[in-house]
């Protein structure tokens, strides 16, 4: 059957149908690195609404309503990471095989989140399927998936301890660790006079080292990461890499305007801030270690501006995060009835006209129009009316022809006339006598 899904919603006529409300404790848990519910289980109470029956051709909904959340970041991430939830039921009995309704709901996070920060939980839609013939559907739950989408770092530096210019930063400060000698310099964007553009160091800060064996290291959460520095005809090479992952390592000139091999060199008084040196993206969802380590030479300088961390949450979310929430196993299956729609009865409905005629004398004319209900015929109770019979549904009863009845009736007419004319004679012939007597 595959999934089913969407935001179909019931007319009013299939919202009014039965409604039953199942209560369940899902278990939820992970073994992924980003589990959103740390190390073992947790639970998350769930009530689930679906209807007993639902009208033919109509919808009929699967609501969830989630309970309090168990899930908690499992790391530092900025405000608009996004968690996904998504909520099934398998419906069998219905059709050949097994379809699948989903409930899905999204939030996207408003502020930043630390590790153990809770997460609230999205409102879930509807899951709805049309009905498309009479019959019955078994509703049993199954299990709720849940998905996290982090959204990307973006730049980071060091200065969270670091206020003024420096000749011995912290080995560690932020997210950036250091070995070797590094300066950190505040207000690097403004202090020098030798930009070509617009573009300056990110927060106006640096770090920069003539150290031939300093190192600088970010462990970073994501799916790239890049290096971002200055290009300056005093800068001297540096390798960048991600550590562990085969083919990231790559030699950087920053004393060249580009990292084409035959690229020329910086002419002289001119710093081009805010450059991407090296980069290194489209790698699975993880945690990396992101390094440069310097390989100067004589008089050379290396700079870290920043590192740019990067996450791809232009596709699916990272399985790095999935959660799953489960069902208990003795879990209740509902039973959904799909009925056809009652048949409204007949009525007789009389309508009255008014004719207004040329006196003041109005006459009323009733009509009356008969519906008929559906268990009245629309066709005659008598299918078929015997031969001289009239239209009426009545059989008529059995004897001669009529021809018989209409011939007799002439001679009783015509020997009714003649009786008369006797009788009238002889009364015309008494009376002639009688008057020749006296």
């Amino acid at each position: 059957m595959g999934i089913l899904g969407g935001s179909l919603f019931l007319g009013p006529s299939a919202q009014a149908v039965d409604t039953e409300t199942w209560n369940y404790t899902y278990t939820c848990s992970s073994t992924k690195p980003g589990s959103l519910v740390g190390t073992g289980e947790k639970p998350l109470n769930v009530k689930i609404s679906i209807p007993k029956t639902v009208t033919l051709g109509q919808a009929f909904q699967v609501g969830w309503t989630l309970g309090d959340s168990p899930f908690i970041s499992p790391g530092t991430y900025v405000k608009g990471s996004k968690l996904k939830v998504s909520a099934g039921v398998h419906m069998t009995g219905y059709w050949d095989g097994v379809g699948e309704l989903v409930s899905t709901g999204t939030l996207t996070t408003e502020t930043d989140l630390f590790p153990a920060t809770p997460i609230k939980l999205p409102t879930l839609t509807s899951g709805s399927h049309v009905t498309g013939r009479e019959g019955e559907i078994r509703v049993k739950p199954i299990t709720i998936s849940v998905q996290f989408s982090p959204k990307s770092l973006g730049e980071v530096n060091d200065t969270k301890d670091l206020v003024a210019d420096t000749t011995t930063p912290p080995s560690q400060d932020g997210p950036i660790t250091y070995t070797g000698k590094w300066t950190y310099d505040a207000g690097r964007g403004t202090d020098l006079k030798d930009w070509v553009g617009t573009k300056r160091p990110f927060r106006n800060d640096a770090h920069e080292t003539q150290d031939k064996t300093a190192t600088a290291t970010i462990e970073f959460e994501g799916t790239g990461i890049e290096y971002i520095g200055e290009r300056h005809a005093q800068l001297g090479p540096v390798d960048a890499e991600i550590v562990g992952v085969q083919d990231s390592l790559k030699r950087i000139d920053p004393s060249k305007k580009s990292d084409e091999v035959n690229a020329p060199p910086v002419e002289a008084g001119a710093r081009y801030g805010h450059e991407v040196l090296w980069s290194k993206t489209g790698l699975p969802y993880g945690k990396y270690e992101a390094r440069i380590t310097s390989k100067l030479g004589d008089n050379q300088w290396a700079v870290l501006d920043s590192f740019n961390v990067i996450s791809d949450d232009s596709g699916e979310p990272p399985a790095y995060f999935d959660t799953t929430c489960t069902p208990p196993a003795n879990v209740d299956v509902a039973t959904v009835k799909v009925v056809k729609a009652s048949t409204p009865s007949a009525s007789s409905t009389p309508t009255n006209h008014t004719t207004v005629s040329p006196t003041p004398r109005p006459t009323t004319t009733v009509t009356a129009t008969v519906t008929p209900s559906s268990s009245t015929s629309s066709s005659p109770q008598v299918v078929v009316t015997p031969v001289g019979g009239a239209q009426t549904g009545e059989m008529v009863v059995g004897g001669p022809s009529g021809r018989v009845y209409v011939w007799f009736g002439v001679v009783l007419l015509l020997g009714s006339v003649g009786a008369g004319l006797v009788w009238r004679r002889r009364q015309a012939a008494v009376q002639a006598t009688s008057e020749s007597d006296g």
